[in-house]
């Protein structure tokens, strides 16, 4: 008997959501190896929150649920929920019968090594545009400001530290309304591609321990 899954979210995760169902629906294994859970074993339904809030009653606590994103039903199953992966702002979990799978961050550039490895773990390649946006420049901290104000005696050499150390992003950016816009265009890409490498790896790595295959 195939087991069934219904797969929760807010409209603005539905793609994901369908993401996943793909994965689920298609015939990936590879002689005895199986790729994810094993092919037609699964049906997968999609819902909203609404529809889970109306349908809640007559769920069977046989049937297992996963909440993608950071809903308003999705933040409040979580709470008690084990995380069993939470790495370069991606997270999933589950308990009993119902997982969930979010991003938390944006990725640190910091982790984009770390980032690049899980992409290339589910066959994701960040694009020159990706990677630009990861490494992006920024504005000079307070702090950075005072230490190169106290390692100068001279004002104005002090001065020309500080506006060498800020130029880099004066090259990127002509005002502060383009700087708030490469900011809310980085994160909304680097978060769409973190949400696809999240729901491939749930589906590779933790799918099937949900499930108890």
């Amino acid at each position: 008997m195939k087991k069934k899954l219904t797969i929760v979210c807010d409209d603005s995760k539905k793609s994901y959501c369908h993401y996943l169902s793909q994965l689920i629906s298609s015939r990936d294994d590879v002689d005895d190896k199986v790729v994810g859970t094993e092919d037609g074993t699964v049906e997968a339904a999609i819902w909203d929150e609404k529809e889970y809030k109306q349908n809640l009653a007559r769920l069977s606590s046989a049937g297992f649920v996963v909440f993608v994103g950071d809903g308003e039903v999705a933040r409040g199953v979580r709470q008690n929920m084990a995380i069993k992966f939470d790495k370069c702002g991606i997270q999933y979990g589950w308990l009993g019968t119902q997982a969930f799978l979010r991003v938390d961050a944006a990725v640190d550039p910091h982790d984009y090594d770390d980032f690049k490895a899980l992409c290339e773990r589910v066959g994701q390649s960040p694009d020159e545009e990706l990677k630009r946006l990861l490494t992006a420049p920024s504005l000079p901290s307070a702090e950075r400001q005072n230490e190169l104000a106290k390692g100068s005696k001279d004002p104005l050499e002090a001065a020309k530290a500080a506006a060498s150390d800020a130029l880099g992003f004066l090259n990127s950016a002509a005002s502060d309304v383009a700087k708030k816009v490469e900011i809310a265009l980085r994160t909304g890409q680097i978060i769409d591609l973190q949400y696809r490498v999240a729901i491939a790896l749930f589906y590779l790595d933790g799918l099937s321990s949900f499930l108890g295959e």
